[in-house]
């Protein structure tokens, strides 16, 4: 992630499911923060021990962001769809302007990486402008079937 005027930062983000997922800072290092059973927690000590944050709402939460998706998706506009070479493979690339008006107004210009084979989005990036700041997030994603995050109790 890299905001305009500002070093980059990057981080790991780790994600089961909607109500267990961990984001590892990893430069800058700081806190790892773990989100679990509607709860969040952070670990100063990466992931030896969670001290607990808040509660959350997870499934009331996920309503209302499917419900402020479904408007943001009425200003889509600028549609692009297109390919690229992406680490050797032939991935389709569609990208739009959307506007998100949740919080603060933004404009946004999202453009997704999706390999051919199997639909799976492999790379997005989501250039974001609003009132006072500009950034770039860019993910990189993958499968990991093996993966196992903490369930502090």
């Amino acid at each position: 992630m890299a905001f305009k005027g500002a070093p980059e930062s990057k981080n790991d983000f780790l994600y089961l499911n909607a109500d267990h997922y961990m984001t590892v800072p990893t430069s800058p290092a700081g806190p790892w923060v773990l989100g679990y059973r509607n709860v969040l927690y952070q670990s100063p000590d990466e992931g030896k021990t969670w001290e607990k944050i808040r509660e959350m709402e997870t499934g009331q939460n996920a309503e209302q962001a499917r419900a402020d998706k479904l408007a943001n998706a009425k200003t889509i506009r600028n549609a692009t769809c297109g390919e690229e070479e992406l680490d050797g493979e032939t991935v389709a690339v569609v990208a739009a302007d959307i506007t998100v008006s949740q919080g603060m107004v933004s404009e946004n210009r999202y453009t997704y990486f999706v390999r051919s084979s199997d639909g799976f989005i492999v790379k997005a990036v989501y250039d974001t402008k609003a009132p006072g700041f500009e950034m770039v997030t860019t993910q990189e994603i993958e499968k990991d079937p093996g993966l196992t995050l903490p369930s502090p109790e």
